[in-house]
């Protein structure tokens, strides 16, 4: 007899077990998923990821010792990264760190990070970096008016009505609340600064202006910005 035909074939393993494999392997890999891009949309990871040119940006949100110059910076407040890591998106006072991230106002557009990641990778990034205009910004969100990148229903939406606008600052400087803006509109980041000491925009005509602690004045900025 041939001795062949006493050789049983080897037992196929169950489909069940085909699919409960794939079910975990499925589950963790969306797992995974979820958790880097939790990740990605903290600061944490603009950090990790791009710390050469990122270091002096994550510091004026985690640290306000410095701004993204490396000027000493001694009252951070007038920081705006520094200052919105203070507060959720709800304008909730939170412990620091824990507010908002970079994503908040840094909307990544697909080409951008993709450029970004072919620079780091290669090396041929841009350092030191330099800082996004507020055109920049108002363009990766598709806003129309750079007035609604900072006052809209997610952001400073108390702020929408002129005269709640006007009322915000009026107890900054009775004489010049830089709010009623007499001679016309002017941009939210020519007094606000992300990753740098905020000014006061008035202080380049009137030196009598109030400087809010953590701000400085028109001059000062100038003068250690290196500009006229």
């Amino acid at each position: 007899m041939d001795e062949n035909n006493n050789v049983k074939p080897a037992p196929k393993k169950p489909k069940k077990n085909r699919l409960v494999i794939l079910g975990v392997v499925a589950v963790v890999v969306v797992a995974l998923g979820i958790g880097f891009w939790q990740w990605h949309n903290t600061a944490g990871f603009c950090a990790a990821i791009c710390h050469t040119p990122m270091d002096e940006y994550y510091d004026t949100w985690a640290n306000g010792t410095t701004d993204r110059m490396g000027n000493e910076v001694s009252n951070p407040n007038g920081m705006l990264a520094y200052a919105h890591a203070n507060y959720d998106e709800a304008g909730n006072a939170v412990q620091h760190g824990a507010g908002m991230q970079c994503m908040g106002c840094h909307v990544p557009t697909i080409g951008e990070q993709v450029s970004e990641a072919a620079s780091w990778v290669s090396g041929n990034y841009e350092y030191p970096l330099e800082a996004h205009s507020l055109d920049d910004l108002v363009a990766a969100r598709g806003l129309q008016d750079s007035t609604q990148f900072c006052i809209n229903s997610g952001c400073h939406s108390d702020l929408q009505e002129k005269s709640a606008f006007v009322q915000s600052t009026a107890s900054i400087d009775a004489k010049r609340n830089p709010h009623s803006m007499p001679h016309g509109d002017v941009a939210c980041t020519e007094c606000h600064h992300g990753h740098t000491v905020s000014v006061n925009y008035c202080s380049n005509c009137h030196n009598d202006s109030v400087i809010p602690d953590g701000w400085m004045s028109s001059k000062d900025y100038k003068k250690m910005m290196g500009t006229k």
